[in-house]
């Protein structure tokens, strides 16, 4: 069977739970609210404005505003992901910064193996549209921080599996509850996704907020 796939709405919903267990803990030792340790290093504090930041692990490095109340979920060499909950337990709108230089060839079934997907943005996001569970289709293309940028909404249905992954990066599943808009760009000659993600009754709503934080990403190579 498909080996099930990592999330980072999963561990969105755990760094969520860690964050305010933390602060519970903390109220019970001393009878103080104590502030939550965020669940990366580097984070927007709730309400205080916006912040801006550097990566310091993802492999192209860039700078970006975060807004107040934004949060940085993860960040590994091949993806940045950060997100904003106003309830504290649920992810209002979402995106990742993905490197994605290979795709997986049956996204049901990551043991068939990697493919490159072509070896630029143009191609990969032909790739994308190719795969008819995705229901990808093409949006008007931007830029981000100058370079053009194509983009692909997807409407996956959940069909022919429940989680496929489109690559191997940390943050290429999909899942029928949520909506995606995929940014597909390069930079010094790496191929770059950027997605914003949400649910099917948040993403209109919430869609301006994320395409807000994209606009700030400049890259330093």
């Amino acid at each position: 069977m498909p080996e099930a796939p990592r999330r980072p709405i999963a561990r969105l919903s755990l760094a969520l739970v860690m964050i305010f267990s933390a602060a519970a803990a903390a109220c019970n030792a001393t009878g103080a609210t104590a502030i939550p340790t965020p669940p990366t290093t580097t984070s927007a504090p709730g309400g205080s404005g916006p912040t801006a930041l550097s990566t310091t692990v993802f492999s192209v490095p860039f700078s970006l505003t975060l807004p107040a109340d934004w949060t940085v979920l993860d960040e590994q060499p091949d993806m940045f992901a950060a997100f904003i909950s106003t309830d504290g337990e649920t992810a209002d709108v979402g995106i990742d910064i993905q490197l994605v230089p290979k795709v997986h060839v049956e996204p049901c079934d990551k043991a068939a193996g990697t493919a490159t997907g072509g070896s630029t943005a143009a191609e990969l996001a032909t790739w994308m549209l190719a795969y008819a569970p995705l229901n990808g289709s093409a949006g008007a293309a931007t830029t981000i921080d100058g370079s053009k940028a194509l983009v692909v909404d997807e409407a996956f249905a959940g069909t022919p599996c429940e989680h496929p992954e489109l690559w191997p990066t940390d943050g290429g599943w999909l899942d029928a509850g949520e909506r995606k808009r995929y940014f597909v760009f390069e930079v010094g000659g790496q191929r770059l996704v950027a997605t914003i993600h949400s649910s099917d009754a948040k993403f209109d709503v919430q869609v301006d907020a994320a395409l807000a934080v994209l606009a700030t990403i400049r890259f330093t190579t």
